[in-house]
């Protein structure tokens, strides 16, 4: 047995121990990277997790936004083997079961919002999209008297609150067991970026295409991008993180009070590695002023065998500055 399969084991352990102790009671984020850190983790595969967890609510979120309740309800799973007890993926996987039940009216998506929906509020009792479906939901669930229905809930809510626990250790350990179907959404073999966009080159090699940082033309006119540091770390779980510091500088007149880029990871062929949106000013966050700037750290980890070896160069989007 190698050394990541020991550490699986004690975090399984500690996982059950810590769980039975506080009689299901969910755990805290803080209590969470304590197990996670006592099982043998590093502070940067906690943080890399982290990352993923962001990405896998940011795709869901896009697919509530189009009604596309199960893909949406996959990428809140797989958020939630990261983060059990995180309210917004409990509240919006309740939601989108919620809407599934009502175009499919297949009894289990509304079982599974319920759960979801109770799930969330056991964490924040005050929840009002939790409290919302479970009010509106449990009207509708005219069997609720029927020992059967009852029994079949109570069984889901059990295998839910287990699945939950155990889906956890796949994901701290940098989802060594995610559905390949998340990578292959980040990892395209068939996209290629050619740099020179007006004469594309018939074969991207090594030779033609650019090294480090490279910055997408835009139409702003007022911000100006230099790469600070660059940096990989070797994570656990044989995962790659990229950390780069960037420095963003206001060169207009006036504020830069919303920027978000695009950041698109490329390995030695052209061909896109992973790609996330980074707010480096959010909304409502801390203005860039006119002639400041503003360090920014963009840090990634790569899909599960992509090392820096594979890696070329990133390119950075503006996607929204205002």
């Amino acid at each position: 047995m190698d050394n990541s399969n020991k550490i699986i084991e004690e975090y399984i352990s500690k996982l059950f121990e810590v769980q039975r102790a506080r009689e299901n009671q969910p755990l805290t984020e803080q209590e969470l990277k304590e197990i996670a850190l006592d099982a043998g983790m590093t502070e940067e595969d906690w943080q890399a997790a982290q990352e993923v967890y962001q990405d896998h609510i940011e795709r869901a979120e896009g697919f509530l936004k189009y009604k596309n309740w199960s893909d949406a309800i996959k990428e809140y799973k797989q958020a939630l083997r990261i983060k059990p007890n995180d309210t917004q993926a409990l509240a919006s996987i309740a939601y989108a079961y919620k809407m599934r039940w009502q175009d499919q009216s297949k009894a289990e998506d509304r079982d599974h919002a319920l759960v979801f929906a109770r799930q969330c509020l056991q964490a924040s009792p005050q929840n009002s999209q939790a409290l919302i479906i479970v009010s509106e939901l449990s009207k509708e669930q005219v069997s609720a008297t029927s020992p059967q229905a009852s029994n079949a809930t109570k069984r889901t809510m059990l295998v839910v609150v287990a699945a939950g626990i155990i889906l956890l250790i796949a994901a701290i350990m940098f989802l060594q067991v995610a559905s390949p179907d998340v990578d292959q959404e980040n990892y395209s073999e068939n996209e290629v970026y050619h740099p020179n966009l007006s004469q594309e080159p018939t074969v991207n090699t090594s030779e033609n295409l650019p090294k480090g940082l490279q910055v997408a033309p835009s139409g702003a006119t007022n911000l100006t991008i230099e790469e600070l540091s660059s940096e990989f770390k070797k994570l656990f779980g044989n995962r790659t993180s990229h950390h780069a510091t960037c420095n963003f500088q206001n060169t207009g007149n006036t504020a830069i009070r919303r920027l978000k880029i695009e950041v698109t990871w490329f390995n030695n062929q052209g061909i896109r590695i992973i790609q996330r949106d980074f707010n480096v000013v959010p909304e409502n966050g801390e203005p860039i002023k006119a002639g400041q700037t503003k360090e920014y750290l963009i840090k990634q980890s790569f899909p599960q065998g992509k090392t820096q070896e594979n890696f070329r160069y990133y390119l950075i989007k503006i996607r929204k500055i205002q």
